[in-house]
């Protein structure tokens, strides 16, 4: 949980909370299928359900870590759609949090033929 603090109080923000935005990013990047949770379809079904999406946040330092595993779309440049997402994710914590600076890692994991 990364704290900050105003004169009014304590901020508290959840890393679940910086793992919504960074899968919401996947979601705004041409190019990628789906997050990459796992190679068994039934066990990333299964996890869907419980909102789990994959996606690794570490605030145990002042640097900010997300691990990002996706599937990119046959066609596509792996490594123009790995940046792109990179550049969408900071940009929307910086929108929505006010984070300028995060260490963005992108597992491309496959490439979906669908």
């Amino acid at each position: 949980m990364k704290e900050y603090r105003s004169s009014l109080g304590n901020i508290k923000i959840h890393r679940r909370l910086i793992s919504q935005i960074a899968e919401l990013a996947t979601k705004e990047v041409e190019g990628i299928d789906s997050l990459a949770i796992t190679s068994r379809m039934w066990l990333s079904h299964l996890l869907s359900f419980f909102n789990i999406s994959g996606i690794k946040v570490d605030i145990a330092s002042e640097e900010l870590k997300i691990e990002i595993p996706i599937v990119v779309k046959y066609g596509y440049n792996v490594y123009e759609v790995a940046t792109a997402l990179q550049e969408k994710v900071l940009d929307n914590l910086l929108r929505s949090l006010n984070i300028d600076n995060a260490f963005i890692n992108i597992k491309v994991k496959g490439i979906s033929y669908t």
